[in-house]
């Protein structure tokens, strides 16, 4: 128990130094040098830290805030540097993100779900490019999800 609250750095002290014995302390300490070299949060020093993990990065004019609220001239770039090259390392430009849900109104600017819609959704024409490491073409749909097939 602590008579102040702790900062994200002594929680993450705390986290190193209740470890079991020295190695796993170091592999903890390991496993969290998510920073660049200028000791940086960025979308790739957490992709080349955590190469099993999707990070997606969403650049639009504003965030939608409500399920009716298409945003339009969305772009969409997933991040998986553990994942296939082509497939799982993409980026999408000209489409469109909606609120997703009505509980996600509730959320506030803490997040909400979104729809990110490419292509034509019965309702949004756009056309959507995807940049496949240099290799550009169409597609008509991306996973983001686990494959339960395989």
């Amino acid at each position: 128990m602590y008579t102040s609250c702790l900062t994200d750095e002594e929680i993450l002290m705390n986290f190193y130094a209740d470890a079991f014995d020295s190695d796993e302390m170091v592999a903890r300490y390991e496993r969290n040098q998510i920073y660049d070299e200028n000791n940086k949060l960025t979308p790739w020093s957490v992709a080349n830290a955590c190469p099993d993990l999707k990070v997606i990065m969403i650049e639009a004019p504003y965030f939608t805030n409500d399920k009716a609220n298409y945003v339009k001239g969305t772009n969409v770039t997933c991040l998986h540097k553990g994942g296939d090259d082509v497939l799982d390392n993409w980026y999408f430009e000209n489409g469109f993100h909606v609120g997703q849900g009505t509980t996600s109104n509730e959320y506030g600017a803490a997040g909400r779900n979104i729809d990110i819609i490419f292509g034509f959704d019965g309702t949004h024409t756009v056309v959507s490019k995807i940049d496949e490491n240099d290799v550009q073409g169409y597609i008509s749909k991306v996973t983001l999800g686990v494959d339960n097939e395989g």
